[in-house]
């Protein structure tokens, strides 16, 4: 599989909340550094799937598990790194 390398703004969530981490880390993403800056709340994930759609949509589905929503999605680059063998 590859690993995509993408940030997502997320909206929806108080930054300042306390335990922030818990609701992420704590719940089973663990693929992702989490990030504020200027009041916004990001997520920087390298998700391993089959395909960019995917690793978008799962990270999404968590996000949103989670009770946030995507403000913004911005792939990094290079998009992708391959998991030597």
């Amino acid at each position: 599989m590859t690993i995509y390398r993408f940030s997502i703004e997320v909206s929806g969530i108080d930054p300042n909340e306390i335990g922030l981490e818990d609701r992420f880390y704590g719940n089973g993403v663990d693929d992702a550094l989490i990030s504020v800056s200027n009041g916004k709340l990001g997520l920087a994930f390298d998700r391993e799937a089959t395909d960019a759609e995917s690793a978008i949509n799962s990270a999404r589905d968590d996000i949103l598990k989670r009770g946030g929503s995507i403000a913004q999605v911005e792939w990094d680059n290079p998009r992708t790194w391959m998991r030597p063998t």
